[in-house]
């Protein structure tokens, strides 16, 4: 297995790539790849101390967001060219090849297994998302 430091190096080049596509430009660029460092460093970490694939993914959406949240807020940006570059390393790409991998084998009872993981992956991913962003909403709100 790779390393911590090597999958958080990757996943910030796996940002950075994605911001470049997005067209994701100057100093924001950097910030919008370091945000995808931090989502999967979250991934990582939480991983490791609870095992639970699940709540790794939904709490490093919601550091992400935040993190997100408060450059965007600090450079007046909009909250998006942080996110989505930074979301990417998260995205359960590898459930949805072995889904449909598993379909086409003919091995339906794995297939739904997969598929179930893969979409709780995704919508903690979005909860995390949705949570984080309504509570910066409110935290804003508040202080005015």
């Amino acid at each position: 297995m790779i390393n911590t430091a090597l999958q958080v190096a990757y996943a910030l080049l796996g940002s950075l790539g994605f911001g470049l596509l997005f067209n994701v430009g100057g100093s924001a660029l950097p910030l919008s790849a370091l945000g995808g460092g931090v989502g999967w460093g979250t991934f990582l970490a939480v991983s490791a101390l609870s095992g639970r694939k699940v709540l790794a993914f939904f709490l490093a959406s919601a550091v992400l967001s935040v993190y997100a949240e408060a450059v965007a807020h600090r450079r007046g940006d909009p909250v998006t060219i942080y996110l989505v570059p930074a979301l990417i390393p998260l995205v359960p790409g590898s459930g949805m090849y072995y889904t449909v991998y598993e379909v086409i084998q003919g091995n339906p009872e794995r297939a739904t297994a997969l598929f179930l993981e893969t979409f709780s992956i995704a919508f903690v991913i979005a909860l995390g998302v949705a949570l984080a962003s309504s509570m910066a909403a409110l935290v804003r709100r508040a202080r005015k």
